[in-house]
């Protein structure tokens, strides 16, 4: 039995590099796949998106999700590297005065219509980021019912929100 040469070798570590792509773009272009990045119309749209942090670590994620596809979508958790926790939150203000919640069952986005996460309504909240003074940009990877997750970058805008203490989501009034 002859073994294997290096040359020969070398001359098939292409085809060991290529086979696992081709199978994964296979697997994720097949019409009908539903968490494949080219199945038409199933991956929502994120616009907009903007991040405010304060010195403490927390911060506040605004963005838009459009959702192009004739099924409706949910928008079911994020997770923001970096960070010790993010949540998706909605402003209450049925009452008086408004409260702050956590959405557990995530956002429902219905069938060709936009969801808009902005101040006073629904936002991501995020906690404990590290060293909040440095960052520049929010790595975000929000997680669909239907789509999976879908990667989103989030600049950080010149701080505008009041410092927020460590109880989750409870500003601290300007003085």
């Amino acid at each position: 039995m002859q073994r294997p040469t290096l040359l020969r070798f070398a001359t098939l570590l292409p085809f060991a590099t290529l086979l696992p792509c081709a199978l994964v773009w296979t697997l994720t272009t097949q019409p009908g796949c539903s968490r494949g990045a080219a199945a038409a119309g199933r991956i929502p749209r994120v616009e907009a998106a903007v991040a405010e942090v304060s010195s403490s670590g927390a911060g506040v994620v605004y963005l838009r999700v459009v959702n192009d596809s004739e099924t409706a979508e949910v928008l079911e958790s994020v997770n923001v590297l970096g960070a010790a926790d993010a949540q998706l939150q909605e402003v209450v203000s049925n009452d008086k005065p408004s409260t702050t919640r956590h959405a557990p069952n995530g956002f429902p986005i219905p069938p060709r219509a936009t969801v808009s996460l902005r101040e006073g309504g629904k936002y991501i909240m995020v906690f404990g980021l590290r060293d909040p003074q440095h960052v520049a940009r929010l790595e975000l990877r929000l997680r669909f019912k239907r789509a999976g997750v879908v990667g989103v970058v989030a600049p950080v805008r010149a701080a505008s929100i009041p410092a927020l203490s460590e109880g989750r989501g409870q500003a601290i009034p300007r003085r």
